[in-house]
């Protein structure tokens, strides 16, 4: 049975839309292990239901999830195509699939198409393993309209999932809502990619009304979010996760994290190290002027916030629950500080680096006066720093640097200076090369010209201006994408430290690294309209860096959100590109990106910008998530029939398999736990 486009179909397919609209698709799929199901008992019969699911609203003029809405499965799908294959160490093996009531002594298909249909239904070989489900919408005219890729489910498990927009209308979906009602807001927090697929969120923080500028009395400050969250690979929904343990949990923020090796089913363990707990109150205001502390930092700490100590977090997703508990580092001189960074694994189930940041403070929220221990600690796979590892002193103490492992023995160390010296010395010591067991190497940025008006890209030996709450990400083997951040000055400029009174024009660079560690840059051209930002998120995938809103400094140093994305790729001639991605429904900062199957992006939290009843513009962190497909668009198909399946080589070579697990290697090396927007 094959089925062709219907053309009656087609005025529906090309209607237009309201401007900004995207269109979600929900679809219900069970799983049953049905004995005797067509000629095969070893066949199980794989039943999908199409239901409906929020889209983004455009009531308002604006692209937001924050009023979500309801759609049917539009007309413009008349053809669904579904793809199966099962998870293996070494990548995603096809599975046959045949139409209920068909010949099972067939080799069966690689994809099946059915017209659009309310229930569909068919057999496959599904016992045992984790499967993936993919699915694709295509309209009339045989575009693609949307798809959905589902992970980690079992046979005789429900699965859901949701078709995403893709086309020319904007690719972010709104993500569905908590399984308990609305999701928990939350900004400057952590999103862990599990090995089962699903997203651990936690940490960060709160507040539904947050003052920009803590000079006046009565400032209003963010609070800890308390509540920990999971995203669900197989329902596609945020569930609610219980907290127990013999710590007692009241949230934290500006910390680093790290998933640690253990089993691919769980319980997981994620490693936290450093970042701020207050006692009910305030923990964190934010200084867009950056006058009331000593380094410009746009992050302050409340007068009675006070560096935790580095906690051990086991998830169990079978009772959905996290049990939190001290970890003892080993090292006493590992503990006490907010701000820090953790590089990726040099190896895998190897060591990472911990770069300590600000630690004590005094002088209340006003006038706090950071101290940055100038030291980084080796990591071990248990997640503790033991002196045997040993330890590094940097070149100077940093605040908001980065730590990118470069995928050999060595990590790259970048900006952050908050140290009291002049204009040359912090170019001089903008950055630093670090191996254990050798000393630190360090390497200069920027140009000879003291607090320069513009900033040119780099060129050859060149490094970028120092700066901080940037990010550095992995782009290739030796090679890190550095984007946005705020400029670092000396003694002798206006706004020693971390600064905003210089330009914000953050060029991107590549920063490559030779076999003897010498680094060299190259600038990134960039599109017109294109804001540089500092807490934005960089996705490292297997399509170049991906990256997503952030703050943009604008007019009265005033922190706005942005909705710009884009990825950054080589392209065929060897040249860096910048690529715009369709924006974000809604601009945020300080939120968190993970990656997830079928080349899409999961952004969550972050805060957003709104206006009060007295038209003054505030802050407040976001609830709701979006999703972006930022893969290329799957090819049309000129008419709905099946796929034979074909395993190519027959065992040699791919196998057939999708991505030999390069992706799944990929992502664990990627994300290892950290918050992606910087500390």
């Amino acid at each position: 049975m094959s089925a062709r486009f219907l053309s009656s179909q087609a005025p529906a397919a090309r209607r237009a839309h309201a401007p900004g609209r995207v269109v979600l698709v929900g679809l219900a799929v069970g799983l049953l292990a049905v004995a005797g199901c067509g000629d095969d008992s070893e066949f199980a019969t794989l039943t999908v239901e199409l239901a409906a699911l929020s889209s983004v609203a455009t009531d308002t003029g604006e692209n937001s999830c924050a009023a979500e809405r309801e759609e049917a499965l539009p007309s413009e799908v008349v053809c669904l195509a579904f793809e199966l294959c099962r998870r293996t160490d070494e990548g995603c093996e096809p599975v046959g699939l045949v139409r209920t009531g068909g010949d099972h002594d067939a080799a069966g298909a690689r994809v099946l198409r059915f017209p659009r249909s309310a229930v569909v239904s068919f057999d496959t070989e599904a016992s045992g393993g984790a499967f993936e489900l993919t699915v694709t919408g295509y309209d009339a005219d045989g575009d693609v309209f949307a798809s959905a890729t589902a992970r980690g489910f079992q046979v005789g498990a429900p699965v859901r999932v949701r078709l995403e927009r893709r086309g020319v209308d904007p690719a972010w979906s709104c993500a569905p809502g908590s399984a308990s009602g609305a999701a928990l807001p939350r900004a400057l927090h952590a999103a862990t990619l599990l090995p089962n697929g699903e997203v651990l969120l936690y940490g960060g923080v709160f507040g539904s009304d947050i003052d920009p500028t803590i000079s006046p009395s009565g400032t209003k400050g963010a609070t800890l979010q308390p509540g920990i969250e999971a995203y669900d690979a197989v329902g596609q929904r945020l569930v609610p996760i219980r907290v127990g343990g013999a710590y007692e949990w009241r949230g934290r923020v500006l910390f680093a994290s790290r998933l640690l090796p253990g089993p691919a089913a769980g319980p997981y363990t994620i490693a936290l190290y450093g970042g701020y707990e207050a006692s009910g109150r305030a923990v964190l205001f934010l200084d867009e002027a950056q006058s009331e502390n000593a380094v410009g930092s746009p992050l302050v700490p409340a007068e009675d916030a006070a560096p935790g100590p580095a906690l051990r977090l086991t998830y169990d997703p079978r009772a959905r629950s996290v049990s939190i508990s001290p970890l003892s580092l080993g090292n006493p001189d590992a503990v006490g500080t907010g701000f820090v960074a953790v590089s990726g694994d040099l190896e895998p189930g190897g060591p990472a680096l911990l770069v300590l940041g600000a630690g004590a403070f005094t002088g209340g929220a006003r006038t706090p006066a950071f101290a940055a221990p100038p030291r980084a600690f080796w990591v071990g796979p248990t997640g503790a720093v033991p002196t045997s590892l040993g330890a590094s002193t940097l070149a100077t103490a940093r605040l908001g640097a980065t730590a990118t492992a470069l995928g050999d023995a060595n990590v790259f160390v970048w900006g952050g200076s908050v140290a009291e010296m002049d204009d040359r010395q912090a170019r001089a010591l903008a950055g630093e090369l670090i191996a254990a067991g050798s000393p630190t190497r360090v390497i200069g940025g920027g140009t000879d010209l003291d607090c320069p008006v513009t900033l040119p890209d780099p060129v050859g030996d060149a490094l970028p201006e120092p700066t901080a709450f940037h990010t550095a990400t992995p782009i290739a083997p030796r090679a890190v994408l550095i984007a946005g951040g705020l400029l670092v000055n000396g003694e002798d400029c206006v706004g020693r430290g971390i600064t905003t009174l210089y330009p914000t024009a953050r060029p991107l660079s590549v920063v490559v690294f030779s076999d003897s560690g010498a680094p060299t840059a190259t600038g990134v051209p960039l599109p017109a309209g294109y804001q540089a930002s500092i807490f934005h998120s960089a996705t490292a995938t297997a399509r170049g860096v991906v990256l997503v809103g952030g703050a943009g400094v604008v007019a009265g140093k005033r922190l706005e959100g942005l909705r710009q994305a884009g990825v950054v790729a080589r392209d065929a001639g060897g040249v860096y590109t910048f690529n715009a991605l369709p924006s974000l429904a809604t601009g945020r900062w300080g939120h968190a990106a993970t990656l997830l199957p079928g080349e899409r992006l999961l952004v969550t939290g972050g805060f957003e910008r709104f206006d009060d009843a007295m038209d003054a513009r505030r802050v407040r962190a976001v609830s709701f998530a979006e999703v972006l497909p930022f893969g290329p668009r799957p090819a049309a198909a000129l008419e709905c029939v099946d796929e034979p399946l074909v395993v190519r080589d027959a065992g040699a070579g791919d196998a057939g398999r999708r991505d030999a697990g390069a992706a799944d290697a990929a992502v664990a090396d990627i994300d290892a736990g950290a918050p992606d927007a910087g500390p």
